[in-house]
């Protein structure tokens, strides 16, 4: 290939790679801002963090907000993060949000029940240190809650003109919980919703049929559970 080819292709990959259409690449720095603000952390420590996440590389932020900010007529305050916020934006860093959705530091919601933070470990319902709980994140009321928060910050944000790249969460519906690392089992709420989910799907084929098709050795169907079935299945159930 002649050169002015060469260079000429070289051009056009740099161009695609550095040019306008080219992903931009985050280094995000977290604050758990919830936590912070509840105890009493000054607005400026909190900026300090930004300052020094900055100055080592970081260009975005990723700060938590709790889920107790909905007030008990179903409204949210975010005024105390407000302050953070617009810092994080006003110092040409991007903003990312979560949620975070420990029981934990204080936190305490008129909406949950026992069923509600029934995460299991070895069968027993399972607690952090100093007695936080785990959200049942396959809960229908709780990931109800979850979706209102999520679109009440969506729509401040937007009122407030606070530019956000990503509204995520600490957690994933697979492991139930975002603590999985902890190895915990599944709730009643979450084995109660499975077991309607799969008869739906299994209902009039033969067990012996479902043994070959899941790789199980199951004698009756009353075994049928999440921890009883193939990952694969779990997966597509969550």
């Amino acid at each position: 290939m002649k050169r002015w080819r060469i260079g000429l292709v070289a051009v056009v990959i740099m161009g695609a790679l550095t040019g306008a259409h080219a992903r931009p690449r985050y280094f995000i720095n977290t604050i758990w801002l919830s936590s912070a603000l509840r105890h009493g952390t000054s607005l400026e420590s909190i900026k300090r963090t930004i300052d020094v996440s900055k100055s080592r590389g970081c260009n975005a932020m990723s700060v938590c907000i709790a889920w107790d900010t909905e007030r008990p007529d179903g409204s949210y305050d975010f005024s105390a993060y407000e302050p953070v916020l617009r810092y994080i934006v006003d110092q040409g860093m991007a903003l990312q949000i979560r949620v975070n959705t420990a029981l934990n530091f204080g936190i305490r919601l008129d909406w949950v029940t026992d069923e509600m933070v029934s995460c299991t470990r070895d069968g027993a319902v399972y607690q952090r240190k100093h007695g936080e709980w785990l959200p049942v994140l396959t809960h229908p009321v709780v990931r109800e809650k979850m979706r209102n928060l999520y679109r009440a910050l969506g729509a401040w944000t937007r009122e407030r003109h606070i530019p956000v790249i990503a509204f995520s969460a600490a957690w994933t519906l697979y492991m139930e919980s975002e603590y999985f690392c902890v190895g915990l089992d599944y709730s009643a709420a979450s084995q109660k919703a499975f077991l309607a989910w799969v008869e739906e799907r299994v209902a009039g084929v033969p067990l012996k049929r479902l043994n070959e098709r899941w790789g199980t050795n199951l004698t009756s169907r009353d075994e049928i559970t999440l921890l009883s079935v193939p990952q694969p299945l779990r997966e597509l159930f969550f």
